[in-house]
Parts: C-alpha cells; sequence; structure tokens
C-alpha cells in the first residue's frame, strides 16, 4: 500500500494520551507532514485530558477514536501518537470485523506491538514498523533525516524492493518534551557503526516485531500470532523509571524468560536486536550474553535502526527480508 500526494493521515492515543500535555510539540508534527505534501485527522477524544489521574483515555474514548478513523474512507494510514504499556487494554472490545473490513496502513511503535500483533492474528492485515508521532517526526531536522527518507522509499516511491543500510549517525540524547524551548534545540548525535553480529548466517524469510515488554502481554492468548521460523525483530524501550536510562536488565531477564518458557526462541529462526539505548560496554554485554544462552545457535544481528533512539527503518511486518552477514543491509521485499 503506497501514499498519495495529499493523502491524509490519521493520529490516534490507542495506549498513553500524553499528546494533549504536548501541543507545542504536535505543532512541529503536522508543519512536517504538510511539508511532505500529506494531510492529518485528530479524532474527537484525542485532545481529552486523561481522568482520575491516568495517563490513558477510557476504553470507551479509544475505541471511539479508533473506529472514526477506520470509517473514514479519506484516511488512509493511522499512525499511533506513542506507545507506552496500555494497548492490551483494548483487546477483547476490539471489533475485529469492522478492523479487517476497512484496512489502512497502520504505522505502530512500542506498545503498539499489543495490536500489531493481535490485528495480524485476528484480521490477516499486515502492518509496520516506524515512530511513533510524538518522536523524531516531531523534531524540526527530521525532514533531513534518515527517518524521513525510509518513510519516502516506503510510502511514496512505489517501490517493490528496498536496501535498508545502517544510518550514519544516531542519537540516544534525551530533550524534555515539555520544555518548549527544546522545539528550537537539536539532539546530539553519535558516529553509528555498522551491524554487529553475535551469530552470523544468512536467510530469507518473514519478520515478525515485539516490542518488551509489551509482547509479553500477548503470551497464552488467542491474539499472539505464530512465531515459527519467523524473523523475530525485538524492541527493548527506555527505563519505566527514568527515562534517560536503558531498561532494567533485571526486569529485562524476567521478560526475555516469559518468551523462553513460551518456546518463542525455539520456534523462530533468526533473532535482529535493535540498537541499545543508552547503555554501557558492560550492559551491551549482559544483554548480548543472555539471548546466546536463550537461544540455539540461531543468527543474531544486533544494532540495528530500530528502538527507542533515532533514527530508526520503516519495516512493513509479516513480510519477507533478505539478511545476509557478508553484507551491510537488510532487503526488504514489499
Amino acid at each position: 500500500m503506497y501514499l498519495k500526494k495529499w493523502d491524509t493521515i490519521g493520529v490516534i492515543s490507542l495506549s498513553s494520551n500524553m499528546s494533549s500535555l504536548v501541543k507545542h510539540r504536535i505543532q512541529v508534527w503536522i508543519d512536517n507532514i504538510k511539508k511532505m505534501w500529506l494531510e492529518v485527522k485528530f479524532p474527537k477524544n484525542f485532545w481529552n485530558k486523561n481522568k482520575n489521574g491516568n495517563n490513558f483515555l477510557s476504553i470507551e474514548e479509544r475505541l471511539e477514536d479508533f473506529y472514526e478513523l477506520l470509517e473514514d474512507k479519506n484516511i488512509k494510514m493511522i499512525m499511533s501518537s506513542i506507545g507506552w504499556d496500555y494497548s492490551n487494554q483494548l483487546l477483547r472490545f476490539i471489533d475485529w470485523n469492522k478492523v479487517k473490513n476497512n484496512e489502512k496502513i497502520f504505522i505502530w511503535f512500542s506498545d503498539m506491538t499489543v495490536l500489531y500483533n493481535s490485528i495480524l492474528k485476528k484480521t490477516g492485515i499486515k502492518t509496520y514498523y516506524w515512530h511513533a508521532f510524538l518522536t523524531q517526526i516531531c523534531e524540526k531536522d527530521f525532514l533531513n533525516s534518515y527517518s524521513h527518507k525510509s518513510f519516502k522509499e516506503m510510502f511514496l516511491k512505489n517501490n517493490t524492493t528496498i536496501k535498508i543500510y545502517p544510518s550514519k549517525k544516531y542519537t540516544d540524547h534525551f530533550l524534555n518534551w515539555f520544555d518548549i524551548n527544546n522545539l528550537n534545540r537539536n539532539r546530539i548525535y553519535k558516529d553509528n557503526s555498522w551491524f554487529k553480529w553475535l551469530r552470523k548466517g544468512k536467510i530469507k524469510w518473514e519478520i515478525i516485531w515485539g516490542c518488551i515488554p509489551s509482547i509479553n502481554h500477548l503470551l497464552w492468548t488467542e491474539f499472539l500470532p505464530s512465531f515459527e521460523k519467523k524473523i523475530f525483530l525485538i524492541d527493548i524501550p527506555e527505563s519505566d523509571f527514568d527515562i534517560k536510562k536503558w531498561f532494567e536488565f533485571n526486569l529485562l531477564q524476567w521478560f526475555f524468560y516469559d518468551l523462553y518458557n513460551a518456546w518463542i526462541f525455539d520456534e523462530i529462526k533468526w533473532i535482529i536486536l535493535g540498537r541499545l539505548y543508552n547503555t554501557s560496554k558492560d550492559e551491551e554485554k549482559k544483554i548480548y550474553d543472555l539471548l546466546l544462552k536463550l537461544t540455539k545457535n540461531i543468527p543474531i544481528l544486533t544494532n540495528f535502526d530500530i528502538w527507542h533512539t533515532n533514527p530508526i527503518a520503516v519495516l512493513k511486518l509479516w513480510s519477507y527480508v533478505e539478511v545476509d552477514s557478508d553484507k551491510n543491509y537488510l532487503l526488504q521485499k514489499i
């Protein structure tokens, strides 16, 4: 599925509704999208304030917004505003026939892994991995970025294959979104290395995505698709306790062992791990050693341009990719 000039993107908060607190940041996003010759729509409840101290809207408000965008024939793409950890609240209340009968380009990020996998299992619709709109798209340098180029390659050029190379620069530098002055500041970028291989190999197969710990919400439920023989794209977020730090290793162990106990690591054929966020060399080694311990000699590629750093590449999920440790790119079949 592709976009045409002045197609409309609908934006939704199916997990956290932080968007209502950072309207100044959203205006930058709107400006950037319009410079890409695309239109924007926000559903009825998008700007509602959270109630009772919650970080999310009610289930009824979120589903009303979701159905509004689904049933709007002018909406070609639905993009999440941000992740967090609340999308699993919706699963048993969603009208899956309504989703199936109103197919859109769904772009998900972070906690939206819950909805991506559930939509795939319940409807067969393939979705896409990329930024939520509150992340890099809301920054002033977005239109010159690797992420923007990746978006154009996937949706605006009618490509049938895309070669995804590592970015030359990346950042995990945090700027407070609530400080309006940060809109005029650029984050600090670092030189990016090539892909890193924990185990080498070559494969052409379908790719599936799971953000830790959100994917764990689906284990042993009717909403989890099969991981058998898939390439498992693993995404790990920032700390729940300090957004400037990486996800705590002690917690990560729990969630990795959940996947191990659910036989996920026995079923898959390959792992692609996103670039690690604000980790030391010692912390990085702990993660790599754990993955090597829990997997049976399958190839593992790390330092890929996904995760909660910038930039990230667009990937069409549940579609074929070719990966070869002798080449420094991933070939995506669209």
